[in-house]
Formats: C-alpha cells, structure tokens, sequence
C-alpha cells in the first residue's frame, strides 16, 4: 500500500501529539503568490513562483527580488477542504535534527514536532492515527 500525504494542522508541543489532514500534494502554477523559507532563511518570506519542475519550484522573492530553487517542503502550503484528520503521536514520528525557528530560544532540536502546515508523509495506524510519520514518501 501507498503512503499518504497531508497537512499537519495541529501539534501540542507541551505533550508531543498533532493532527494531520490528509491532502495531496499542491500543484504550484506560474505567478502563484506562495510563502517560501528554505534553510537559509530565518523566516517565511513572500514569492510568485516563476516556474515548477515537480520537485523544485523557481521562485522570485517580492522584498529582494531574488530568484531561487527552493525544495518543495520549503513552501508553506495551507490546508484545503476536508480532508481525513489523524492522529499524529511523537512515538510514530521520525525526530528532527534542526531546532524550530521564531522562538527567544533554541528548541526542538533532537525532539519530534512539525510546523503548522508542515507537509508529512505516513501510513494508517489504528485507531484513526498515522504511523511511520516523517517527510520522506
């Protein structure tokens, strides 16, 4: 059987737990207005896609007018409809190297958590939960 693809929705840092909505993976079209953060950046910036190859999207950023290949798990996708929601449990996930951006402090790194948003891949557990959870397919 296939592994799924969606959204994570929710994450509760405190107790390691999330939601994710399965959705498949968006289709970004030339002059598509998309928000982009790729490693080198500190934080989600404005871009209109120049053109998509599958994997990596051109885009030009609006404050700097730069162009860049960013990776498609750069781009800051937003939920759409009403897709199945799963339970994501930190047990079943795979952990991070890099810490979380946008915090006073460094956090996150060599733990499991996702950005809202945050495209995953997964297989059915039971009980409605997603298992085997990370960002590879």
């Amino acid at each position: 059987m296939s592994r799924k693809t969606g959204l994570i929705i929710s994450w509760n840092w405190s107790r390691g737990y999330g939601i994710v909505q399965e959705q498949e993976q968006t289709v970004y079209e030339k002059d598509t207005i998309i928000m982009v953060m790729d490693h080198s950046m500190e934080q989600f910036a404005d871009a209109v896609v120049v053109s998509s190859d599958g994997g990596k999207v051109q885009v030009k950023i609006n404050e700097t007018n730069q162009l860049k290949n960013v990776d498609r798990c750069c781009i800051r996708e937003q939920p759409e409809g009403e897709g199945n929601q799963l339970f994501v449990h930190n047990q079943a996930c795979a952990i991070k190297e890099d810490g979380a951006k946008g915090f006073a402090v460094a956090i996150g790194k060599g733990r499991v958590w996702y950005d809202l948003w945050e495209r995953v891949y997964f297989d059915y557990g039971k009980n409605n939960s997603a298992i085997n959870v990370s960002h590879n397919e």
